[in-house]
């Protein structure tokens, strides 16, 4: 079996099916490229050396499936062609331009925004892949926020997580924020993280070591939930050795917690960052609202008053199910995981949410005007825990998850009108069919 075909072409003839990198350097220095082609996204963060690191970087990880090096030809160019075999399409393609030490000097992540690069089986597809520059530095200040542009940082298992210019394990760093980075990781298929751990506790930190702790786990389901993403409990793990094995029991009492399927495909350990990332992403399935203000006086911008919505949700109910309770906008980790801020619409001489069954009805009743004024129209995210079940069935009772963003619609001196508030189910963006979190709900 062949996965696929990487080959390095000395003159483009034309005629071969495949994707053609047509990679223009644009630097007399750089006098090969290296490139990388992945076969899956495996993670959304990497802990990258040292052993025994406590906190991971944000950003996707890809496991390496083939690599290549070629020269660079007199034009400055170098062409490489991906033929398909077993494999089809691939998430994307890291390309480096490499001095004469083999000092990585220049990138490119090629990657299809409408999902992955096909490998066509009948006809060629030329890409011209344009290199950027990137700034090679250690593992020890590549996470260090103030650095220039993109910066590079490889190892290998065999450099035991110290520096290794040539390392199958790249890391691409830039400045997230003034205090944090985030990056984008390639490593190879069987040891993504390169500690040549035997067995893994995770193969996207090195050397991991992980407390027991909560999780999160769309695995060993049962009737009830089936493959609905659920919070849960894991064990202590260690990479290397056996009897730790990392798992995740989901939680049965006093009743099993289901989010959204992005939380235990990117989040099973619950890193703060990663779940605040995915929780409140646009892509992932969310309730969107947006709510009208007014200008009273000239003075006190507030939310229009007594405004009332409902998004009925009964079809995605199992037979018998509806809502038994619920919370305004909430953390519905806390405390297992870091805090994310209250949302402004929870307060209590504010708006308030309240459920109805098989609808959820979202109810703005503000008593003081005064002690609800609007300083801008910045979006305020937050989720929802709603409570679901059959009535006088307490073994059936879950709590859902749901994410909410409140767009504020900033009327002027306008009066409030007689809708003032609008909501809808917006679907998750990457998945078909829905998102199995309803299947905790019955279905």
């Amino acid at each position: 079996m062949r996965g696929l075909a990487l080959v390095v072409v000395v003159a483009a003839c034309g005629g071969e099916a495949g994707v053609l990198l047509d990679v223009k350097t644009g630097d007399p220095s750089i006098t090969s490229v290296e490139v990388f082609v992945a076969q899956s996204q495996t993670s959304s963060r990497m802990g990258m050396p040292p052993a025994n690191s406590t906190k991971a970087t944000q950003g996707t990880v890809y496991d390496t499936i083939d690599h290549t090096v070629a020269s660079v030809g007199g034009d400055g160019r170098v062409r490489v062609l991906l033929q398909r075999g077993d494999v089809t399409d691939v998430p994307a393609i890291l390309v480096l331009g490499l001095d004469a030490n083999g000092a990585a000097k220049s990138y490119a992540v090629v990657t299809d925004p409408n999902g992955n690069i096909n490998l066509p089986a009948t006809h060629e597809v030329q890409l011209v892949v344009q290199l950027d520059p990137v700034t090679p530095t250690t593992i020890a200040t590549a996470r260090m926020p103030g650095g220039n542009g993109v910066r590079i940082a490889r190892w290998s298992a065999e450099s035991r997580g110290s520096d290794d210019v040539k390392g199958p394990c790249v890391a691409l760093l830039e400045d997230a924020s003034s205090t944090s980075v985030t990056g984008t990781f390639f490593g190879p298929q069987d040891d993504n993280d390169c500690d040549a751990a035997q067995p893994e506790c995770d193969d996207a930190w090195y050397l991991r070591v992980k407390q027991a702790g909560k999780c999160a786990t769309n695995m060993a389901p049962n009737v009830d939930t089936m493959d609905a993403c659920r919070l849960g409990d894991s064990a202590a793990c260690r990479d290397n050795v056996p009897s730790s094995m990392d798992s995740c029991v989901p939680q049965v009492l006093p009743a099993p917690v289901c989010v959204p399927a992005p939380i235990c495909d990117q989040c099973s350990d619950l890193d703060p960052n990663c779940v605040a990332q995915n929780l409140l992403a646009d892509s992932t399935l969310h309730i969107d609202c947006v709510v009208d203000a007014h200008t009273e006086n000239t003075s006190n911008t507030t939310l229009c008053a007594n405004r009332v919505v409902q998004l009925p949700l009964g079809n995605l109910f199992g037979s018998g199910y509806s809502c038994t309770g619920s919370s305004t906008f909430v953390n519905p980790m806390s405390p297992t995981t870091a805090t994310m801020p209250d949302m402004p619409l929870a307060s209590g001489a504010g708006p308030r949410v309240t459920f109805m069954c098989h609808q959820l009805q979202f109810v703005i009743d503000i008593a003081d005007p005064a002690l609800s004024q609007i300083t801008n129209n910045m979006d305020t995210q937050g989720v929802i825990l709603m409570g679901v079940g059959v009535p006088n069935m307490p073994a059936t009772i879950r709590e859902l998850v749901l994410p909410i963003t409140v767009h504020t619609n900033m009327l002027g001196s306008a009066t409030c009108n007689t809708s003032g508030m609008k909501c809808s189910l917006v679907p998750d963006q990457g998945m078909s069919p829905p998102d199995p979190i309803w299947h905790c709900s019955g279905t």
